[in-house]
Formats: C-alpha cells, sequence, structure tokens
C-alpha cells in the first residue's frame, strides 16, 4: 500500500437550510475559482511560518472541526445562525459559511481540511469553498438522493449510490476525473459512513453482519478509486476513535467488564497489530492520532472534568521504542490534516498566558512529534487571576476601612481565566492570626465572597471579624488536574478599625465574658449579635486555680482584677494570665467589687467598691501607672449602699456623660444610676422587680450593635444566661429579657 499521510475526521454532516444553501452557491460560485478580496492571498505562508508572525484569535465558544495546510475551520454558534469560519494561519483573515436553524428544507454541509462544501438535494452539484486558493469550485453529482454525500476529500466528495438490491456503493467525485465509481467493494454493504481522510486515503466505515461487531473498515485509495484494505471492526473496538496514517490504522479497545484501554495498531499491508496499555480508560473518548511510528492518544475534556486523569494531557508513544512524550497539558478536539499531522485545540501550561489554543502536531527535525501553536484564544492553560475588585474604602483615617456595626458584608470578586476549579478564600487577621476560610467549586471562574464580620466555624459556632490589618489568600484547584494550583495572595488587602465596646476582650468590638466552674478553672465566652439575633461563640478556657480568689472582677481587654482569700488585690493584665501584679492588701473590707464602667468619662474603666458600712468608693483609672499602682487613691462617692446585695457598672444606658450602674436591692428589686461625669450619680430610677432570680447582673456593652448599652443576668438554676437589650430611656432602659447563649447549659460559681 502506497504511503498516506494523517487524515481528518469528517464531523456528521450539518443540515442547512435550503434557501442558504441557494445564497451559497451564487455566493460561492461554480466552475473557475474566484478569490474574495477579503482575503486576498498574503505572501506564501504554511502553518510552520505562521508560527514567526502574531498568532490569530480564536472565538470564544467555538469548536475545531478541521484543519489543512493553510488554516483551519470552527464551528461557532451564534443561536438562530450558526456557521463555519475558515482562518488562516499566516494573517489571521477569515471568510464565514452561514446558516440559519429550523429551516424545513435541508441540505448537507461538510468540512474537511481546507474545504468547505454545501450538498443540495436536486441541485445535482456540491459547491466547495477553498480556503488555501480564497476562492470556490464546484464538484457535479450524479446521485441526488438525500444525504448521498458520503464525506469531504481532497478536491471532491465521497458519495453513495443506492442500487436496486438496496445495496451500497461508493462514488467518487472530484473536478479532475468526474465521476469514479470506487472498486473492490465488499456485497452486503449498508450504511457508509467516511471516519478520517488525508489527501491520498479516506477510511470508510461499513455495517456488515459478518464482522465480530457488525461493521468493517475500508481504506479507499482516491488517486486509484479502490478499495485497498478491508478490516473487520474487533468487538471491542470504540468505532469512532479510528484513524490512519501510512500503512497504518490505530484504534481503542476497552477491556470487557473494566475500564482498561488500550490502543491497537495494525498495519493493514501485512496484517500485523500491536497493543499498547492507555490505563484506566473511566470515561472513555479516548482520540488517537499516528504520525510515522508515534502514535499520540488523549481524552479532551480536561478542563471540565471533575477528576485529575494521565489520559487529559496529549501523550505520543514511539510503537518501536516505547518512548513517551508530553505534548500537551490537556486537549478539547483533534482534526487530523489531509497534508500530514493533526490540528488539536488544547493548552500547555509552559506556553504561558497565551497558551491555550490550536497547536500543530508534526514530526521534528529529529523525527519526533512536537507541538507547535498556531492560534490562540488569548487564555493561559495554568489557573491564573484576571482581574480582582477588592472593598471600596469608606471614610475613616489612615488608609483603614471603618466598619461601624450596622456594616453589611464586604464584597471581594475575583476573575479568574476559567472555571471548574475548587477555590479557597482565606481571610486572615494580621494581628491575631485568626482566619476564615470558604471553599466551593467554581464552574465559570467567577468567585465572590461576602465576607461579614460574622464568621461560621466547622463545629457551628460563631465568632466576629477583629480589628487589625487583614490579608486575603485564594487557593484554586483545577477539578481536572490539567495545571499546577493557582495561590494568590495579598498582603494586606484592607484593614478594620472597629470603636471600642465595653467588656470587648478581643478587639471585634463585641462584649465578653468571663466566669469560674466548680473546679477553679476560668473561661471566657463572647456574644455574637447580628440583627435579630444570637448566635453561640466558642467557649475558650483561660487556665485554673482560680478558686483562690472570692472576687473577680473584669475591667478592660484582658485586664482583670482578682481578691484572693487573704484580702490582697492583684491585677492580670494579659491574655495568658502567666503574671499578675500585686495592688495591695486590706480589701476584704469591701463587700462588692465593680469593675468596667468609666464613671469619670476619661475612656478608662474604673473600680468601683462598697464596704461594710455601705460607703461607696471610686478607685478611678491610673492611666500613667507603673506597677503596682493601676489605681489612684480612692474617692468617697456616698452611704447608704449596704441596701444592695449587687452593684453592676453597664456603662452610658441612657445618654449620660458617663457610665452608669445598676444594683439590685435585697427585695429583688433593680434600680438605675446615671453617672454624672464626675464619679457620682443621680438619684437612683426604679427600674423593676423579680431580679432576685439571677446569680449574677452583668453589664454587656452594646451587645446587638444597636448604639445602646445592654444587660446580661446568670441564673444558676436554669444554668442560663437572659439578655435585657438596651433602649437609651432613663424610665425604661432594658426591653424584654431573651435567652442568650453566654455561658448557656454550663454550670458556674462566679461571673463577670
Amino acid at each position: 500500500m502506497t504511503s498516506v499521510r494523517p487524515p481528518v475526521p469528517v464531523r456528521p454532516p450539518r443540515r442547512l437550510g435550503a434557501a442558504v444553501a441557494t445564497v451559497l452557491a451564487v455566493t460561492l460560485g461554480a466552475g473557475a475559482l474566484t478569490a474574495p478580496a477579503a482575503l486576498a492571498e498574503p505572501a506564501a505562508a504554511t502553518a510552520s511560518e505562521a508560527t514567526t508572525a502574531a498568532l490569530p484569535p480564536i472565538e470564544p465558544g467555538s469548536t475545531l472541526v478541521a484543519a489543512g495546510a493553510r488554516g483551519f475551520f470552527t464551528e461557532i454558534d451564534g443561536g438562530d445562525v450558526s456557521r463555519y469560519r475558515w482562518t488562516r494561519y499566516a494573517d489571521g483573515a477569515t471568510h464565514d459559511i452561514e446558516w440559519p436553524s429550523g429551516y424545513s428544507r435541508t441540505a448537507d454541509a461538510f468540512v474537511s481540511g481546507d474545504l468547505a462544501a454545501v450538498a443540495v438535494p436536486g441541485e445535482k452539484k456540491l459547491d466547495v469553498y477553498d480556503g488555501a486558493k480564497g476562492g470556490t469550485y464546484t464538484v457535479p453529482l450524479e446521485d441526488t438522493v438525500d444525504r448521498s454525500v458520503v464525506g469531504l476529500v481532497a478536491g471532491g466528495a465521497l458519495t453513495q449510490l443506492r442500487t436496486e438490491r438496496n445495496g451500497i456503493s461508493l462514488k467518487l467525485n472530484t473536478p479532475e476525473h468526474g465521476t469514479r465509481l470506487v472498486t473492490h467493494m465488499p456485497s452486503e454493504r449498508l450504511f457508509p459512513v467516511m471516519r478520517a481522510a488525508t489527501s491520498t486515503h479516506a477510511l470508510v466505515e461499513i455495517y456488515r453482519s459478518g464482522s465480530p461487531s457488525g461493521y468493517n473498515w475500508l481504506v479507499v485509495d482516491l488517486r486509484t478509486a479502490d478499495v485497498v484494505a478491508d478490516v473487520p471492526v474487533p468487538a471491542r473496538a470504540d468505532k469512532s476513535s479510528v484513524t490512519l496514517s501510512g500503512s497504518r490504522i490505530a484504534w481503542v479497545e476497552y477491556e470487557a467488564g473494566t475500564d482498561a484501554a488500550s490502543a491497537v495498531v495494525r498495519d493493514v499491508t501485512t496484517g500485523a497489530s500491536s497493543a499498547t496499555p492507555l490505563g484506566d480508560g473511566t470515561g472513555r473518548r479516548i482520540t488517537l492520532g499516528l504520525l510515522g511510528d508515534w502514535l499520540t492518544s488523549t481524552r479532551p475534556g480536561g478542563m471540565e472534568a471533575t477528576a485529575p486523569s494521565p489520559l487529559h494531557a496529549l501523550t505520543a508513544r514511539n510503537v518501536k521504542t516505547g518512548e513517551t512524550l508530553r505534548l500537551l497539558d490537556h486537549t478539547a478536539g483533534t482534526v487530523l490534516v489531509p497534508e500530514g499531522g493533526h490540528l488539536v485545540r488544547g493548552g500547555s501550561v509552559a506556553a504561558g498566558e497565551n497558551g491555550e489554543g490550536n497547536y500543530r502536531i508534526a514530526l521534528d527535525g529529529s523525527g519526533k512529534p512536537a507541538a507547535t501553536l498556531v492560534a490562540t484564544t488569548g487564555e493561559g492553560t495554568a489557573l491564573a487571576v484576571k482581574g480582582f475588585t477588592g472593598h471600596a474604602r469608606y471614610g475613616g483615617y489612615a488608609g483603614l476601612v471603618r466598619v461601624e456595626e450596622t456594616y453589611g458584608p464586604m464584597p471581594f470578586t475575583w476573575k479568574l481565566n476559567h472555571g471548574n476549579a475548587r477555590v479557597e478564600v482565606t481571610v486572615k487577621n494580621r494581628r491575631t492570626g485568626r482566619s476564615y476560610q470558604k471553599s466551593w467549586v467554581t464552574k465559570d471562574g467567577d468567585v465572590k465572597l461576602d465576607w461579614d464580620r460574622v464568621h461560621q466555624l466547622d463545629g457551628g459556632q460563631y465568632i466576629e471579624a477583629f480589628d487589625g490589618t487583614y490579608s486575603l489568600h485564594l487557593t484554586a484547584t483545577p477539578l481536572g488536574g490539567v495545571g499546577p494550583v493557582l495561590r494568590w495572595s495579598q498582603a494586606e488587602s484592607f484593614a478594620i478599625d472597629r470603636h471600642d465596646n465595653f467588656h470587648d476582650v478581643d478587639a471585634n468590638s463585641s462584649p465578653d465574658f468571663f466566669a469560674r466552674d466548680a473546679s477553679g478553672t476560668l473561661w471566657t465566652d463572647s456574644t455574637v449579635m447580628p440583627v435579630d439575633q444570637d448566635l453561640d461563640a466558642p467557649r475558650t478556657r483561660v487556665g485554673g486555680g482560680w478558686q483562690a480568689f472570692d472576687k473577680i472582677e473584669h475591667l478592660q481587654g484582658w485586664k482583670v482584677v482578682a481578691r484572693d482569700r487573704d484580702g490582697v488585690l492583684w491585677h492580670y493584665q494579659s491574655a495568658s494570665y502567666g503574671t499578675r501584679v500585686k495592688v495591695g492588701g486590706g480589701w476584704q473590707q469591701y463587700v462588692h467589687l465593680a469593675g468596667g464602667s468609666d464613671v469619670i468619662g476619661n475612656a478608662s474603666p474604673d473600680l468601683l467598691a462598697v464596704d461594710g458600712s455601705g460607703v461607696l468608693w471610686l478607685y478611678e483609672t491610673n492611666e500613667y501607672y507603673h506597677p503596682p499602682q493601676p489605681f489612684r487613691p480612692r474617692k468617697r462617692v456616698g452611704g447608704g449602699w449596704q441596701v444592695y446585695n449587687q452593684i453592676t457598672p453597664v456603662g452610658n444606658v441612657a445618654g449620660g456623660p458617663a457610665g452608669d450602674l445598676v444594683a439590685r436591692d435585697k427585695d429583688g428589686v433593680l434600680w438605675l444610676y446615671l453617672g454624672k461625669g464626675d464619679g457620682t450619680f443621680t438619684t437612683r430610677t426604679r427600674i423593676g422587680g423579680g431580679w432576685q432570680t439571677y446569680t449574677q447582673i452583668m453589664g454587656g456593652g452594646d451587645a446587638d450593635h444597636d448604639g445602646k448599652n445592654d444587660l446580661f443576668a446568670y441564673s444558676a438554676r436554669d444554668e442560663k444566661t437572659y439578655f435585657y437589650g438596651g433602649t437609651g430611656d432613663r424610665a425604661k432602659p432594658f426591653e424584654p429579657r431573651r435567652t442568650s447563649t453566654v455561658f448557656s447549659g454550663g454550670s458556674y460559681n462566679h461571673l463577670t
């Protein structure tokens, strides 16, 4: 058998509207070649020469359907109008053949190499557009039966002839030789389908009941119009995978009962066959190509696959030596070039930002297959960030984003060059080291994160965003394993400066509480209260040994004072609580200690104490103290406080100049004292009775972020904490209670 170059697989015929076919016939003309002005022939350039010029662009969403020595055809879906577009390698010049869908009268369209043709039923002709020569010609057809054209070949077409016995013969129609009957066709042949064609040979599949699978492959010599090989199709063969080159044909077989795939290469002259294992063929659809002694294999669709596979790459194997080369990282389609080699729509990470496009696969000077990019989509194969939109900065100062308590989600958007990737976005506070993560799959490459101040943790609990500078990190992993993992970071993306809140320990503008259990372990718990909600925050262990103290009071941040049973007051200043400062002795004289509220109006938390005789004393914070002097000398506020069994600083609850105080008397009535700003208070206002049910009453700051300070109360009997929202009204300072998640369900003997 004479040498045959790699073929072009022919797509199933597309049905065209008869009216459009008539327009094509008029546009393309018949007979002599005519060159459209828009496609005037440039200086001679082949596909290999085109690599030195600017690469032609590829229409997004188009499908590669054929390729020749001078250009390639893509199918572009335009909704109601679809078209084939021929693009020249040399300069990117294009020519479109369009047709609307839905016409009742139809015609067939074919592409192969640089040729596109329209066969109009009843017209007895094939109108052929030749992209390489820039003109049109007509191939006369004798048979006018619908779908009479089997496929387009070099310079003409193969057509089918229905005989009186309902058998089918083949005719080769070319302008050079006219119509010739293909000789040596087997008998009882039905339904011919052209699988591939080169400039010298065509591979036709026919139905034949005597074959193992019911089909045969015929190799037709286009120069002699003769069948030169007849190969029964094996039962395990994937018929759509067959290809040919020279004296060889190749196809894929799948082992029965498994997904193991092998490529079978057969010499049609000698009949000798060899099989090359391809590995796990789950998903099938493997495409083969032949280049001299080299076999290429790939499974298109790696960019859309949900799992990695070695078959996604375009791999070349030498059938004689076993040498293996990786040519491309993925493919989306392959067409064989009649003049030799094949064209592959795919991508290479090594090719960089324009690595997605059409690659010419041919033997190089050393006789090995090489991939040369001849047209590009303008995208890279490796995942990359094409665009990022961060949070628009609001008022604030020094470049910080001022986050108010009514502030909604902060939007961040990324545009990736392609989708089908699992993305993980991490927002990390550089001060605390804490981070928020979210992971999901993007199908289209659009990534959007609405980052709110409230974040859910893996255990179902919630935390709020902390003050500080934040970094953004994006990780994108291609699901199909094509290309490396994308890692994108912005070290200082934005900063949050939230206003101070009463009893806020961890700088997230929400109050925090301390509680001691029966074993002497101290815990913290935070409030997480978006609008009309109370979400559960994680409880955090501070440390053990706190049973040594009979009084524990939270001042501000991590500052806590604790009185031991000898009457010594200690001052803790850090989250570690590993060190403490001795304030002094004699504090056993006080029945009550109450800290955290700014009763002076200087933005520093103060400490109140009631002695055994009922006198209320103020210890103002020493802003410039050096341990062990955290407080200024005490000041007498007034007497008569022995009537109360609990006093609680609540911050400013009614709009006065400084922090206020609530006190519960022995009958369970709660009273409000408004701070005047000088360490003294107004006359009391009755809030209400029934408060004797609570073990501890605690000022909560603005827990629900409505601009008004709130109140919390813990019941040891119920093992529950209750929330009283602030109103800002002196006459009725708190709303009716509702259950809170703070230290809910736990037993504690001291809270602050």
